[in-house]
């Protein structure tokens, strides 16, 4: 009986044993996992930021190429900055590219995670890559208000104070100058004046017939109203307003920035605020034109030109800075008095073969706004 009693012992004592060998193989099972699962995290996130950080350096050097040799340089010096600047070590080498003559910047970099586990994953790099293009915009770009002025009239209008959407020009017509860049209906023609057109260029267009009083200049919500109460509050940075025409006159500088320019004072809500609106230039009469009809709006090619034409808030209303938005009763008929800024050159931009629904087209140095974007 003491025998059995002691083997019985014995074997639990075995058992036992077992157990708790069994059980430090099974702790350092989840060590290990826990461990190779917090790596893996670590791994993961910092991959993040590491591909962050490529794409961004792609998307800075991008942003000074402008398709000639002559930008490579200013490419690999901003993304090699962008890199410089993040506080991260990445390990040689760091590649920066100029692809695709001279439209693309290639970023690639390595770097060792931050992390030691002693289980042989801590040299294992970790790596990320990136291409950023520069691209042309197939589109009138913000500004571009559903107004246009005929080829002839534009090229001899110089520095005189002159009319647009004015109900005169057509004779016993409908027509005020008023095209189809934002639409088909008086709300999308108040918007437009507003906001500035977001359509695809196209090269014919539609004239909208009729003077539109209430959405354009003759209501508290007008288009032209909203645009010019906004740019007499939108700062140039040199104190004053976007309203004026001393105020809105473009940098010396043409490659400084332009405060006033319809692209750079667009508002939270998109208003564009400033007194500067930029026009299609219409290559036939299409003031003669009665109703709906459809115009070609290309005098060059395939090549869309654009004028920066100044409002007059002033001519155009009573007194706008009191608010006192009536119309002048200089102007019992609504038009849209102003001067074209030949301080600004006349800006061109392009048609591209994608069809009437796409945005982006091939870089174009004659496109009217530069588009920067990932491609890998």
């Amino acid at each position: 009986m003491v025998t059995s009693v002691r083997m019985r012992a014995n074997e639990a004592s075995r058992e036992d044993g077992q157990m708790v060998i069994l059980g430090a193989f099974v702790m350092v099972a989840l060590v290990m996992i826990t461990a190779v699962a917090i790596y893996l995290g670590v791994y993961s996130t910092q991959r993040r930021h590491l591909q962050n950080m490529a794409d961004s350096a792609a998307l800075a050097g991008a942003q000074e190429l402008n398709g000639t040799a002559a930008s490579e340089a200013d490419a690999i010096a901003a993304a090699q900055d962008y890199l410089d600047k993040q506080g991260t070590s990445l390990e040689s080498p760091v590649e920066i590219e100029v692809q695709d003559d001279y439209t693309a910047v290639f970023v690639r970099v390595h770097k060792t995670p931050n992390i030691s586990f002693g289980f042989g994953l801590d040299d294992k790099k970790i790596s990320a890559r990136a291409k950023a293009r520069v691209a042309a915009q197939n589109l009138p770009g913000p500004g571009v208000v559903p107004i246009g002025i005929q080829y002839s009239s534009y090229v001899n209008a110089g520095n005189d104070s002159i009319e647009l959407k004015d109900k005169t020009m057509d004779g016993v017509n409908s027509n005020s100058g008023l095209i189809h860049v934002t639409g088909d209906n008086a709300d999308q023609i108040r918007d437009g004046l507003k906001y500035g057109s977001q359509s695809p260029l196209q090269p014919t267009l539609n004239t909208e017939p009729g003077n539109k009083f209430g959405q354009a200049t003759q209501n508290a919500n007008s288009g032209l109203m909203v645009r010019l109460a906004r740019a007499l509050q939108h700062s140039n940075g040199e104190g004053g307003a976007c309203y004026t025409w001393d105020d809105i006159q473009p940098p010396v500088d043409p490659n400084a920035a332009w405060p006033c320019s319809p692209h750079n004072a667009t508002e939270d809500d998109g208003v564009q605020a400033t007194a500067v609106i930029l026009i299609p230039v219409i290559v036939e009469d299409f003031t003669q034109f009665n109703g709906n009809r459809p115009i070609n709006v290309t005098p060059e090619g395939d090549l869309y030109i654009l004028a920066y034409f100044w409002v007059d808030g002033d001519k155009t209303f009573e007194n706008p800075a009191a608010g006192d938005w009536d119309l002048n009763p200089a102007n019992p008929i609504g038009a849209i008095w102003g001067r074209f800024i030949q301080e600004a050159p006349t800006q061109l931009t392009v048609f591209g073969n994608c069809g009437q629904d796409c945005g982006i087209i091939d870089f174009n140095p004659d496109a009217i706004f530069k588009v920067v974007q990932l491609i890998q």
